[in-house]
């Protein structure tokens, strides 16, 4: 708490909303801090709270105020420096290794960077140990116009120690994949093979929610069990025996085991009159040629295999010009049906191009006129489309029909299955479905797998449904609500294929998250998102199909250009290849802050949408006088005590200051005036942190309680402002609580048996710090009778704390009360059942790697 000036340090006096000034010297008493002492306490929180913030940075919170779109002449100088704003950037996490969490074999190599209409330049970096791909390991810098760091968007992974050595060559590690993924057929064409270092992961519920009947996403936490190195192998398979399939394979690199597979298939100038199957009769973009027409768009795309998006006809496995759809004259499709070895009209055969052509042009525009991105890259660069593609009929295509395929940057569409009741899988929004695999393959990345394959499914039937709302709507440079529907390939069958405002009515997909949820195929998986894309935009009723038990009283959507707009930021902003649904939560949220400013209407839809499928609160309102964790202040908002006798004001010149409101005096500041626009947060790992507008992790002040994940600060009836830890422990205040006094701060001397503090029966708290390679210990006494209860908080640390209990002879009773990771939460009791007081012992122990204290707090009751 920098507040009174000393020695070598001269502060202006800070001026306060009320009008008043304080002048060195003539502060409250509760402002007088030693400043060394304040400033090596900053110095070390700062080295915490830049990389403990795993759950708040996942979401790369943006300041939280309405982002001003920047001027063309600012635009125009970015997007000119892009390359050295990549250097910037990547020299930045360079040099903050070490407050990132990483080690000196830490390195970063660029995915992809964009500019966007704020003038901000995002860019995406894989990370590297001992240069070796981590997998799922990514952050994302988020840098202004002024070369100003936002906090990034981390998704790193920590604690990695491995050899990266392989004992398996990638050439045995395909030979297993295949063996693997039970190729029947000829071997698939150039197999790929990379060495990645693999997070072997399992979800578990955090402690203080095991009780819970109903689990909600963001009680569990995705935990690193081990790293493995790994080859990462995929398979394109295109056969008879087989059909079309793509298979990835992780084959642990020193055993040879295979550790997972999944199908990586991602599934489902002049104009011309055309005849389609399922939007009746349209215009299309073709190209003139000697012969009479190509269905070539020369208004769209440009480079890639063709220089504009073309529509081929199957012809074989290596696409060629002469395969582009050419008719004598400018009418194309008859409107019909192709069947394969029963339809012989050629017209009928145009008319599934027809269908892909509008769809094309459909995706092409909204994606330029609503979102201002120039294709599926941002760069224009042309696609293809292959139509009656002869695989995707076989069996062993496991009815697949249309998919996009990375490795070519086209999509293949097959003929649907006439036995099976499946006509030509060509619709608008199937067209529009594939190639907005293409727009995540060039932006998130995400996985195709697990909880990350869903969003990946959904973000394709998202921007699928967006496209033919822009299209039938007739919308121009927004979304309109009327036009299209919220079902996805209507028309193919009888039924339509995915539903988006109930998923499982198409008996396979959920409705909601659940534990294992990332076990289920990704189009099933992709239930949940899609439905809260369409509480955000619709809303939710109380009853029927269009509501949710975890809405009961629904909720009103903001429509579907706000919504999809949300949705683009969201994905090409903020999401990273690993991004699960809390994450893509988190990821909307900060996207419509950026757009429409903290506690919108939209921000508040965001929280309710997600609510509505179980992932996260719904939005409410902080409650009077708290400041819960995860939660911020931005300039000019304020929090009351419940009885209204005072209130935290975050003010807009930076300072945040407690005053007595009935005559609006000063009781507490922290001093970071002259600093317009800075915000503060209550952060999860418990700190509270003023950060400086724009800048990246610069905090202009800190409670120093980074120790205390969950803690939440409380505006109190008596004009005191204190920070709570989740076991009730006070951790900071501005004034001594009464519960303060019973607390017992330990000796540090405490390190052995014969050395234990002794706990009285008054003490209902300790609060201590330990060292690795040593150890506090405790003695208390346990009346006749009574059940000694502790909850136990640590900070954060990459291994474990671990507590036990010891009678009076030293031995242990009990089993080890063990922490691990992110969950340093801890309970655990001991029932004194002999007739008489008893003496033991409590130690606490950490196996941290780091020489660095570890600070924590214990609730203690006798019940």
């Amino acid at each position: 708490m920098k507040i009174v000036a000393s020695e070598d340090a001269t502060l202006a006096a800070p001026r306060f909303n009320n009008g008043r000034s304080m002048s060195p010297g003539v502060y409250p008493t509760t402002f007088k801090v030693n400043m060394k002492t304040t400033l090596t306490t900053i110095a070390r929180s700062f080295k915490k709270h830049v990389f403990l913030l795993i759950p708040l940075m996942l979401a790369g919170a943006p300041a939280f105020a309405q982002i001003a779109p920047a001027a063309q002449d600012v635009l125009q100088r970015v997007h000119a420096e892009k390359e050295s704003r990549f250097k910037v950037a990547r020299d930045h996490l360079f040099a903050n290794r070490a407050a990132l969490g990483l080690d000196e074999f830490a390195d970063f190599e660029e995915i992809n960077s964009h500019v966007d209409k704020f003038g901000q330049t995002h860019t995406r970096f894989q990370q590297l140990y001992r240069g070796v791909k981590v997998w799922g390991g990514t952050i994302i810098t988020h840098l202004d116009p002024q070369l100003a760091f936002r906090r990034h968007t981390n998704v790193l992974k920590r604690d990695i120690d491995l050899d990266v050595r392989p004992r398996f060559s990638k050439e045995q590690a395909i030979e297993i994949a295949l063996t693997a993924a039970a190729v029947q057929g000829p071997r698939p064409i150039a197999p790929q093979s990379e060495l990645v270092i693999y997070p072997i992961t399992e979800k578990v519920i955090l402690d203080r929610f095991t009780g819970s009947k109903e689990i909600n996403a963001e009680m569990v936490e995705t935990r690193v069990v081990r790293y493995a190195l790994a080859h990462h192998v995929q398979l394109k398979i295109r056969n008879k025996y087989d059909g079309a399939r793509s298979v990835d394979v992780m084959v642990d690199a020193l055993s040879g085991d295979v550790l997972t597979q999944w199908n990586s298939l991602q599934t489902t100038a002049a104009i011309a009159t055309g005849n389609s199957l399922y939007s009746g009769t349209v215009y299309v973009w073709t190209n003139s040629v000697p012969t009479g027409y190509e269905m070539r768009d020369l208004t769209r795309g440009t480079g890639g295999k063709f220089n504009n998006n073309v529509v081929l006809d199957y012809g074989g496995e290596t696409h060629a010009i002469s395969q582009i759809f050419q008719n004598a004259t400018n009418t194309w499709g008859d409107g019909q049906n192709y069947i394969e070895g029963v339809t012989t009209s050629p017209a009928t055969r145009q008319t599934a191009a027809v269908d892909i052509a509008y769809g094309f042009a459909a995706t092409w525009d909204m994606l330029k006129m609503v979102m201002n991105r120039n294709g599926l890259d941002g760069l224009g660069t042309s696609t293809y489309a292959v139509a009656h593609d002869p695989l995707l009929a076989l069996p062993d295509s496991m009815g697949v029909n249309a998919y996009w395929e990375d490795d070519c940057y086209c999509m293949r569409f097959g003929d649907g299955n006439d036995t099976y009741g499946y006509k030509n899988l060509t619709t608008l929004d199937i067209t529009a479905h594939e190639l907005t695999h293409g727009l995540t393959s060039k932006s998130a990345k995400l996985i195709y797998w697990g909880e990350p394959g869903g969003l990946n499914e959904a973000t394709s039937d998202i921007f699928a449904t967006m496209t033919e709302f822009h299209k039938r709507g007739n919308g121009n440079y927004s979304i309109p609500n009327t036009g299209g529907n919220w079902t996805i390939g209507e028309g193919v069958r009888s039924s339509p294929l995915r539903y988006m405002y109930k998923p499982s009515l198409d008996g396979r997909s959920a409705d909601a998250w659940s534990l294992h949820l990332g076990d289920l195929d990704p189009h099933y998986s992709s239930g949940p998102m899609n439905r809260a894309f369409y509480f955000l935009s619709q809303g939710a009723t109380t009853s029927g199909n269009t509501s949710t038990l975890y809405l009961p009283s629904g909720m009103t959507g903001i429509g579907n250009d706000a919504a999809a707009i949300i949705w683009y930021r969201a994905l090409t902003t903020y999401m990273s290849p690993a991004s699960d649904y809390v994450a893509a939560r988190q990821a909307a949220i900060s996207a419509a802050i950026d757009l429409w400013g903290s506690g919108s209407r939209e921000e508040k839809a965001v929280w309710n949408a997600f609510h509505g499928i179980n992932v996260g609160n719904a939005w409410s309102a902080a409650s009077c006088g708290k400041l819960d964790s995860g939660r911020e202040l931005a300039g000019g908002d304020k929090i009351y005590s419940c009885n209204g006798q005072s209130y935290l004001n975050m003010q807009t010149d930076g300072n945040l200051v407690l005053y007595r409101a009935s005559d609006n005096y000063p009781l507490w500041h922290s001093g970071t005036y002259n600093h317009p626009g800075s915000f503060a947060i209550m952060q999860s790992d418990g700190n509270l942190v003023i950060y400086e507008k724009g800048v990246g992790s610069n905090s202009l002040w800190d409670s120093g309680t980074y120790s205390s994940p969950g803690a939440f600060l409380a505006v109190q009836d008596d004009l005191n402002m204190v920070i709570n830890s989740p076991n009730g422990i006070p951790v900071w205040y501005v004034t001594a609580p009464p519960n303060a006094a019973t607390i017992h701060t330990a000796s540090g001397t405490n390190n052995s048996f014969a050395t234990a503090d002794a706990i009285d029966a008054t003490k209902t708290g300790i609060k201590g710090a330990v060292m690795v390679l040593n150890r506090n210990y405790f003695r208390l006494t346990v009346p006749a009778g009574k059940t000694l209860s502790l909850d136990f908080l640590g900070t954060w640390m990459p291994t474990k704390w671990v507590l036990n209990f010891y009678d009076a002879n030293q031995s242990q009773i009990g089993p080890d009360m063990i922490s691990d990771g992110a969950n340093t939460r801890i309970t655990g009791s001991y029932q004194n059942t002999t007739g008489s007081s008893q003496t033991i012992y409590l130690l606490i122990n950490t196996w941290s790697p780091q020489y660095v204290n570890r600070p924590y707090t214990i609730a203690l009751k006798y019940l």
